[in-house]
């Protein structure tokens, strides 16, 4: 029996009904995991009450939209989502039900923008006080820090933390004394959200729960936005973004995918390259002994086969993270074979045209100045692009790791003129430069020709990392000194880059590589099967199928469900998949009465009871 229910109200399905429910796996594809398109008949009086009597002329009143809608066959739920209503006529009503990403994705699919959701409000100056927390801990303690940031727009520095400059620990003078700054004004500290914690009010804002976040379980949990905007909402520091777009790029830059459960609005976030160990394996029975090979074109670009990038500014400070391709050619390399004070002590070494590979740490140096351990030394191209052999796709991070520049310290009772304390490096962004048009125009003419309607331009996102004080000594501060944010391992001073622990992450693409691009699995992405089934067990797409003794990943499953509920035979298209037990938690199981062995063939066939 199928019956759907409309804000707990039953509707009368037409006699002839029959839907094919397609259920996808979004470790392959975005498109969504249920959509049915449904048509009803108002001449049946429970359908036209439901839906306010819409089709009579004289009704201007319009039911509500975005219903909770419940479709039930054979006692299993096969959605809990959400009702949309396409349209009508004078006898029937088009209705959409979504649930699972394709529900996520119709709410986010608009150009909807974020500064339209409501999003928390957070503001950090509490009866004039600034606590220390948020530059002291970091995510999740804290969702948000108030790490000092230049506008380099206006030429301003947000986040002002003045330093005592002496203090009673004589062994210690600097570390640990921050204070705020006096006399606060209105957005003097603007939190900087973590992207953790961003994501998960993101979502919440659009309906669902973010119950588990796969970057959470890495060093990438100490993201944040750097943002300059005037603001305490959240929804308000990102202009110009769609939830889509933020969502997609999520996905894109941590090779990850968001998956929903559509019973309980509750979304998981994983990695791509650890995606297996996390979902269901099961082996599928009753499957007929007989498959058709469907040859696809290539798959979209995915992020374990392309070469991968950052789409970056084009501003000099950018050019030296990533050097062009034109300057590489033209430079001299070298590599760097003892220790850098040994090395360029020596007077060969000391040359400005030459890129020096220091191969033990995976980096690029330049010279510019010095000798031995007073060289001034710059690391360059940290975020070169992740270069793949043979890759036959492109793909392009829009996620920007932020610039960083030097500020001088603020020190308690001291004029920033009168005292210079360097060196601080900071991250540098800016706000739209977009300013009101305050012009005064004295015909229609003039205003149909000069004025148009303002649109929320698109800004930057930028990210850095944020770990609370500095963990080691740089310059002349010593460890624990002053909030420190950074975007690679290697800090730059105004001589030797610092080296941070070796737990700190990296923007590095090539160091991502180990967390987010790179897996042991082979998917036969070309290669489909599609096979019949008539395993009467309803299974997630997103498990890993045993058929006939060998596993597989299910791109797409159909199923018919007409009156009488769900037909018996159902279709599903896969790839072959070589994964290994310890990919599925799989051992020697006793199941269902027989033994089973994960799915793997042994010299003399496969153990299994019949």
């Amino acid at each position: 029996m199928t019956n759907l229910y409309i804000d707990g109200i039953a509707v009368v399905l037409p006699s002839e009904f029959s839907i094919t429910v397609k259920q996808e796996n979004a470790f392959f594809t975005k498109n969504g995991e249920y959509t049915y398109d449904i048509e009803l008949s108002l001449l049946v009086p429970e359908n036209a009450k439901l839906y306010g009597f819409l089709n009579r002329l004289n009704i201007t009143d319009r039911p509500a939209t975005k219903r909770k809608a419940v479709l039930v066959a054979d006692n299993r739920v096969y959605l809990n989502g959400t009702e949309i209503i396409t349209g009508w006529t004078d006898t029937k009503v088009s209705i959409q039900l979504v649930s699972g990403n394709s529900e996520l994705n119709y709410f986010v699919g608009s150009d909807e923008l974020i500064s339209t959701l409501a999003m928390k409000e957070t503001n950090p100056v509490v009866n004039g006080s600034v606590s220390t927390d948020y530059v002291k801990k970091t995510y999740p303690d804290v969702d948000y820090n108030l790490m000092m940031t230049y506008d380099s727009l206006h030429q301003v520095d947000k986040n002002i933390w003045l330093y005592r400059l002496y203090n009673n620990d004589i062994n210690n003078p600097y570390a640990g004394y921050i204070v705020q700054k006096e006399n606060i004004q209105p957005y003097d500290y603007i939190p900087q959200p973590y992207l953790c914690a961003y994501m998960r009010e993101l979502l919440k804002a659009l309906g669902y729960t973010l119950e588990y976040n796969a970057i959470e379980d890495t060093p990438y949990k100490s993201v944040y936005i750097v943002h300059v905007c005037e603001t305490y909402k959240w929804n308000e520091m990102l202009p110009g973004w769609t939830a889509k777009d933020f969502l997609q790029n999520i996905e894109t830059m941590f090779n990850g995918s968001f998956l929903i459960d559509h019973r309980t609005k509750k979304v998981s976030f994983l990695l791509n390259v650890s995606y297996l160990p996390k979902v269901r394996n099961v082996h599928l029975q009753n499957v007929v002994d007989a498959y058709t090979v469907e040859v696809e074109e290539e798959e979209e670009s995915d992020a374990v086969n392309s070469t991968i990038k950052y789409k970056l500014p084009s501003s000099e400070y950018y050019k030296m993270r990533c050097l062009p391709d034109v300057v590489k050619e033209a430079a001299k390399h070298k590599v760097i074979d003892e220790g850098l004070f040994a090395f360029f002590g020596k007077p060969e070494n000391q040359v400005t045209d030459t890129i020096f590979d220091y191969q033990s740490v995976n980096r690029k140096i330049i010279y510019l100045e010095g000798s031995g351990i007073m060289s001034n030394l710059e690391m360059v191209d940290e975020l070169a692009s992740l270069v793949r052999e043979n890759a036959e796709s492109e793909l392009e991070l829009e996620f920007v790791p932020a610039e960083l520049t030097e500020r001088a310290f603020y020190m308690e009772g001291i004029e920033p003129s009168e005292f210079y304390f360097g060196q601080y490096y900071i991250p540098s962004v800016s706000v739209s430069d977009d300013e009101p048009d305050e012009t005064t125009y004295d015909s229609i003419h003039n205003m149909v020709n000069n004025l148009s309607e303002k649109k929320e331009s698109k800004s930057n996102i930028f990210l850095a990392f944020f770990r609370g004080l500095n963990p080691v000594q740089i310059g002349v501060m010593p460890a624990n000194s002053y909030p420190l944010a950074f975007i690679d391992r290697f800090f730059p001073t105004t001589s030797w880059p610092a080296t941070l622990p070796s737990d700190y992450p990296t923007f590095n693409l090539v160091e991502m590589e180990k967390y987010f691009y790179s897996n042991a699995y082979k998917i036969d992405r070309k290669n489909a099967i599609k096979i019949t089934c008539y395993d009467s067990n309803l299974y997630p797409a997103s498990s890993v199928f045993e058929i006939f003794n060998r596993r597989y990943l299910a791109k797409e499953i159909e199923y018919t469900i007409g009156p009488n509920g769900r037909t018996k035979a159902w279709t599903g298209t896969f790839y072959p998949a070589s994964i290994s037990d310890t990919e599925v938690q799989q051992r020697w199981i006793l199941s269902d009465g027989k033994w089973r062995d994960g799915g793997v063939w042994l010299d003399n066939g496969r153990w299994l009871d019949s």
